[in-house]
C-alpha cells in the first residue's frame, strides 16, 4: 500500500473518531403532572437557559419536547404555577456530570405536594433505551393481557 493511501485511511479513521467523539446530546424533557389539579406556565431550563414550555399540563398527563445539541449542566430549574396561581420553583442538582453527547430523556414528575422527582433514561448507542416498554412483556404473544383476562 503506498504512502498516500495509508495516509488517506488514516485521516478518514481519525475524522471518524473525533466526529463521533462530538456528537451533540439529543434528549427528550417530559413533564408529568402526578397532582389533582392542572399546572400552567411550566418551564424546565437548564444552566438559566430554558430548554421546554408548556402552557397547561393536566392532571395525570405529561407532555414533553426534544432538544438537541444543548449543554445539560448539573443544575436544572422547573418553574409552574399551580391551581391556585402560585409560582413554584424547584432546582435539581445532578450527582455527576452527564457525557456531553447524552441521548436520552429526561422525565419530571411534579407530585401532588409540589415535589418533584426527577428520572434520566439513558438511550443506548444501539437505540435501546431503559425504559420497559423497549423490550417484550411476558405476556405479549400470550393468550390473556393483564387487566383485560378475568382472573
Amino acid at each position: 500500500m503506498s504512502g498516500r493511501k495509508k495516509i488517506l485511511i488514516l485521516g478518514c479513521g481519525l475524522l471518524l473518531t473525533l466526529s463521533c467523539a462530538a456528537l451533540p446530546s439529543r434528549y427528550v424533557i417530559n413533564v408529568g403532572n402526578a397532582g389533582r389539579t392542572p399546572i400552567e406556565n411550566v418551564v424546565v431550563e437548564f444552566g438559566g437557559t430554558v430548554r421546554y414550555e408548556a402552557a397547561t399540563i393536566d392532571p395525570g398527563t405529561d407532555a414533553g419536547g426534544k432538544n438537541s445539541g444543548e449543554p445539560i449542566g448539573l443544575v436544572s430549574a422547573l418553574r409552574w404555577q399551580d391551581s391556585t396561581g402560585v409560582t413554584v420553583t424547584r432546582e435539581i442538582r445532578l450527582e455527576r456530570p452527564l457525557p456531553d453527547a447524552f441521548r436520552g430523556t429526561f422525565y419530571y414528575q411534579i407530585g401532588r405536594s409540589n415535589d418533584v422527582r426527577l428520572f434520566i433514561m439513558p438511550i443506548g448507542v444501539d437505540g435501546s433505551s431503559t425504559m420497559p416498554w423497549g423490550r417484550p412483556e411476558d405476556w405479549e404473544m400470550s393468550v390473556g393481557i393483564p387487566g383485560l383476562t378475568p382472573d
